[in-house]
């Protein structure tokens, strides 16, 4: 955790930037590479991408839900970078921790993508932008060309939720026997809510 960015809440704790080492890359490229990283350090965003798709690995619904999510906290990302938009840290990173949870706890009650689970996972991207703002938004205001760097960040992000999809994909399908695909996946949802409960109270 370390400084908070342009626009972000005055109070609260944020997170630490990595330390991005691409800067011998094309600019355009590093940027992307940098917010891939961010993401995957960032494990409580993981943890949402993976309850996400613990309730069908079906890709067309994996697809949609990831763009989703990553149209929604764009919109936040770059009010909040603006300052229009200011929670506290403390707040966002609980919400966010709440998010987890009740995505894998609908897992465990559901078997197909809802309209009111695209619902949720707009309205939670919203606040997952205002979490990542906390992480990347020193790096896009001080770019000089925020647009640019709006849209670099973004598809690193999507890049990276791509990526923890298609490693779930992998990691299932060829350690999980289909017959037991259904237990195993509530399974893995119930242990993800419990952490994410823990999160939450911890961040309260």
């Amino acid at each position: 955790r370390g400084e908070r960015p342009t626009g972000g809440s005055d109070e609260g704790t944020y997170r630490q930037p990595l330390s991005c080492k691409n800067q011998e890359l094309p600019k355009k490229v590093a940027t992307v590479t940098c917010q891939t990283q961010d993401f995957i350090v960032g494990w409580d965003h993981i943890l949402f991408i993976a309850a996400l798709c613990l309730l069908s690995f079906e890709w067309r619904a994996l697809v949609e839900q990831s763009l989703l999510f990553t149209l929604a906290h764009s919109l936040t990302l770059a009010l909040a970078i603006q300052g229009v938009v200011r929670l506290p840290a403390s707040i966002v990173e609980a919400i966010i921790a709440l998010s987890i949870a009740w995505m894998a706890i609908e897992n465990l009650f559901v078997t197909r993508v809802k309209p009111m689970r695209l619902a949720l996972i707009g309205g939670f991207g919203l606040i997952h932008g205002l979490g990542f703002a906390y992480v990347l938004g020193n790096r896009i205001s001080e770019s000089g060309r925020f647009y640019q760097a709006l849209l670099f960040t973004n598809l690193g992000v999507e890049l990276a939720q791509l990526t923890v999809i298609i490693c779930m994909f992998l990691v299932f399908y060829t350690c999980v026997p289909s017959t037991r695909m259904p237990l195993v996946q509530k399974c893995v949802s119930a242990c993800i809510a419990v952490v994410a409960i823990i999160l939450f109270t911890t961040r309260l």
